[in-house]
């Protein structure tokens, strides 16, 4: 056990000593996440802290690790620059975390420049934007990934080294935990169990195919436990009294169809998600799976054992999980695993072209334009977003202009029809949907989380009744589309909106 801390403590000396790795992973951080940080957009889910955290819906999806630490934190409303710092700065620290692991587990079998491609990969990769722009959970969406990678970490080290029963405990405690921030970060660690048992192959004496079976086996079993223990926290949760949500849909499907049906369905909803290669993220996933099974073919012949192959394919669909699961399409807000996949690929790629002088030097130089793709890339998505925003606001003021200039605001607001969608761009899924549209549709709540937009500008307008909702479908029916005339009509309780 000693020994194994001081490895931990050179590595981690190894990467903080050194100037090259930390201004690399700061500057890339900065690059990717700067715009985002400093000119904030609230979008969908932003105006729901309220009932997220205070009427206990996150406790109500199953998310109690996300609502554990956004009460921690007093986190109770919509916070520009300070939740986007830390959950970038969460990024990072993961990064760094899974370099100080391969380094003490690979020992000096990697460079320095493998280390950096690895964490401004992870860091870069611009399929997190579907998700980091949830302001209301992208904290403990990013703990969680940090978690996930920290539990297989702690179960691998247990597993080849330590062999203690609360070595486990530990890392069934921290999947658990990780769990509970972001079901999606289940993916994580299925990609962290293949990528650590390829390391396994790579480093240990155990390489026979039983041994490595039997280290994923084990794996998944750390990871059932986790999964069964966040249940039971869940149930518990619901039987102390919270009522449990149909908001978010974690259905498993499963049984439902034929097994050829459920396999053409998962083949079709994989292929769906990748033939989206105007989306530049998805593009890279797609090219750098090509490397990855190039290479996992190369290096199965070269060692004469084909489970690198196994556990690559493996690896590889472990990205798809929550959608094999629920027989449902890929949501690209789920796939946060995709960055540590892509990662972990270009660091071996970068490694094994690294051998001759000529082939690294255009292997560093295509990987650093990758990098700054990838970085250009978020901040364009990421202003998309902002963009969204600020069509957003307009919308928002000049209908407030409208209404206190020719009608009485003090009667409740009924929203009826359908405000534009988002400013849908890049193949993005999640990313400049607009907060208007969504707030129109949240919950089937009357409008509700539209009208508490309106109100976060400064104003105080009411929500309507449902009897006044019913209402307003009546009339809507004969009524203009806003902004046209006509589209606003006051009645005497209430003032109908049509879009």
């Amino acid at each position: 056990m000693e020994k194994i801390k001081e490895q931990y403590k050179k590595s981690v000396k190894y990467f903080f000593n050194n100037k090259i790795f930390i201004v690399a992973i700061i500057l890339i951080t900065i690059l990717s996440f700067g715009f985002t940080i400093t000119n904030s957009s609230v979008g969908m889910d932003d105006t729901a802290f309220d009932r997220y955290y205070q009427d206990k819906e996150m406790l109500a999806i199953g998310r109690w690790g996300a609502y554990l630490v956004y009460q921690i934190l007093n986190i109770t409303e919509f916070i520009p620059f300070w939740i986007d710092f830390l959950a970038s700065s969460i990024i990072m620290l993961t990064a760094v975390l899974w370099c100080i692991f391969l380094k003490k587990n690979l020992e000096d079998k990697l460079p320095l420049g493998a280390y950096i491609v690895f964490a401004t990969i992870f860091i870069s990769f611009p399929i997190i934007n579907e998700i980091f722009i949830f302001e209301n959970c992208n904290i403990a969406v990013m703990l969680g990934s940090f978690l996930a990678s920290l539990g297989i970490m702690v179960f691998y080290e247990n597993y080849n080294n330590i062999h203690k029963k609360r070595g486990y405990i530990i890392s069934a405690l921290i999947l658990t935990l990780a769990m509970s921030m972001y079901e999606a970060c289940t993916q994580i660690m299925l990609v962290s169990i293949c990528i650590t048992a390829i390391l396994k192959i790579y480093t240990s004496n155990d390489k026979k195919i039983k041994d490595i079976f039997k280290y994923l086996f084990a794996g998944l079993g750390i990871l059932a436990v986790g999964v069964v223990l966040d249940e039971i926290i869940v149930k518990l949760i619901y039987i102390a009294g919270v009522r449990a949500s149909d908001v978010a849909d974690k259905e498993i499907k499963w049984g439902k169809y034929g097994i050829i049906e459920s396999l053409l369905l998962i083949s079709l909803n994989i292929i769906n998600s990748m033939k989206n290669i105007k989306y530049f993220p998805v593009l890279i996933f797609d090219i750098i799976s090509g490397v990855g099974l190039a290479i996992s073919i190369l290096q199965s012949d070269k060692k004469k054992n084909w489970m690198i192959l196994v556990i690559f394919v493996a690896m590889f669909l472990s990205n798809f999980a929550i959608s094999i699961l629920q027989l449902d399409s890929v949501l690209y807000r789920t796939c946060t695993s995709w960055g540590l996949f892509v990662g972990i690929i270009v660091m071996f790629s970068y490694k094994i072209l690294s051998e001759y002088k000529i082939t690294k030097i255009l292997a560093s130089i295509a990987i650093c334009i990758l990098v700054l793709q990838q970085s250009k890339t978020l901040n364009q998505l990421f202003y998309n977003d902002y963009m969204r925003y600020q069509k957003d606001l307009h919308i928002a003021y000049e209908l407030i202009y409208n209404l206190e200039k020719d009608y009485d605001t003090s009667k409740p607001l009924v929203i009826m029809g359908t405000p534009y969608q988002g400013m849908g761009k890049y193949g993005a899924q999640s990313n400049s949907l607009s907060v208007l549209w969504w707030g129109k549709k949240a919950w089937n709540d009357n409008g509700r989380e539209f009208i508490k937009f309106l109100n976060s500008l400064g104003y105080h307008f009411e929500v309507p009744s449902d009897e006044e909702y019913e209402k307003g479908k009546i009339e809507a029916e004969n009524m203009n589309k806003y902004p046209q005339s006509g589209s606003i009509k006051e009645l005497d309780d209430c003032i109908i909106i049509n879009f």
